[in-house]
């Protein structure tokens, strides 16, 4: 046999030899995993395995097994790419990266990650998807714990964050408008798990408001995985007549929102959550100024009151609800109140709270949470 021949069969052998050593596989790299205690550590990696399961199942893709390997998770898949894909959309994903395990270090194994596919191949754009996401061309060569060697030339970006359920409940003040929904994906983008609270303000706002509420919180959720996700519909329309009626008419929005305060902590005290999350960016709207953020939270005081959007410009928040999926509703939002004075007070004073406040009757914060229709947006998994 000629030397050129004993070459390619040496070649052929060792090309079947790897071929019986190898299997597809995605890598995942998660974030955040330096926590300070050792207990959210292993809870962090129980919740990001069991959300990726979930993910998967949800999306129809096919998998043997999801397990831990030192700082990674591996999925042992035939279908490597369109896995990646979707693990990519889990919180707590930083990266996830299709190709193939071989059982001992080799030469580069091309022919093998040709096998595998390409991100070109990249078909989970439904939603939900933030379509931040990119994909990195670089080479990849990882030793596993015990488990061989994984080979990738593709990674693909993750939406980073928390896993579903690693923090608890929060209220989230959601309304028909863009920031709302935006500060809730920021909140359970960090582990949180929503209880959605929109205020119906018949007969002071138009009916579509509730609808647009509803179908941004159902987006929003579709992101949680493996919990239950609720939306109380509180009505708020009795007491806004009773500000109506005692207030001043340029803190009409102050007045409003101190008592959206209260029913968001009602509902926060039943629902032990956490605290009450809401849209507001500062200097955005009058009631929206330091001074009068100040006065409206002042409302309550056994859950704290977080504003994910603080700081962003409304530039941001068109950026970021076209990427996860709520910009859509924009065209049809409604204005959701009619009450909003022409001249509203903008540096409201907490002194001249209480003397106004005694004539409203607050009797009415129970009896509207219980009135509450409450809507199952999501089964827990």
């Amino acid at each position: 046999m000629s030397k050129s021949l004993r070459t390619e069969s040496t070649h052929s052998s060792h090309e079947e030899q790897l071929m019986t050593a190898t299997s597809s596989a995605v890598l995942v790299h998660p974030t955040d995993t330096q926590l300070v205690s050792e207990v959210r550590r292993r809870r962090f990696w129980e919740l990001l395995s069991r959300n990726v399961r979930i993910a998967l199942q949800k999306r129809n893709r096919k998998f043997e097994r999801v397990e831990r390997l030192g700082p990674h998770l591996v999925i042992r898949t035939g279908y490597p790419v369109q896995v990646a894909s979707t693990v990519s959309q889990v919180f707590g994903v930083e990266w996830a990266a299709p190709g193939v395990i071989l059982r001992e270090p080799s030469h580069w194994p091309e022919s093998l990650l040709s096998n595998a596919g390409s991100t070109d191949e990249l078909d989970d754009t439904s939603w939900p998807y933030v379509g931040e996401q990119s994909t990195i061309t670089e080479r990849m060569q990882v030793e596993l714990e015990g488990a061989g060697v994984f080979y990738s030339r593709q990674r693909i970006s993750g939406v980073g964050g928390l896993p579903s359920g690693l923090e608890g409940r929060v209220v989230i003040m959601i309304s028909s408008g863009l920031d709302s929904p935006v500060a809730a994906y920021k909140a359970v983008r960090r582990g949180c798990v929503p209880v959605f609270v929109h205020f119906d303000n018949s007969p002071y706002s138009d009916s579509s408001n509730r609808r647009i509420a509803v179908e941004q919180a159902r987006t929003i959720a579709e992101f949680v995985h493996g919990v239950t996700v609720k939306m109380y519909i509180v009505p708020h329309g009795d007491d806004l007549t009773d500000v109506l009626r005692n207030v001043p008419r340029k803190m009409t929005c102050i007045f409003c929102r101190r008592n959206m305060y209260r029913l968001a902590e009602e509902v926060a005290i039943r629902e032990g959550a956490h605290a009450i999350i809401t849209g507001e960016i500062i200097g955005e709207q009058a009631s929206q100024t330091t001074r009068n953020l100040l006065v409206e939270s002042s409302a309550v005081c056994r859950v704290p009151v977080l504003r994910p959007c603080a700081g962003d410009d409304k530039t941001d928040i068109e950026r970021m609800s076209r990427l996860i999926g709520t910009y859509r509703f924009a065209s049809e939002a409604a204005s959701c109140c009619v009450l909003a004075p022409k001249r509203p007070v903008v540096h409201a004073n907490l002194e001249d709270i209480a003397p106004v406040e005694e004539k409203l009757d607050l009797r009415w914060i129970r009896a509207e949470v219980s009135e509450a229709e409450i809507l199952i947006l999501k089964e827990e998994e």
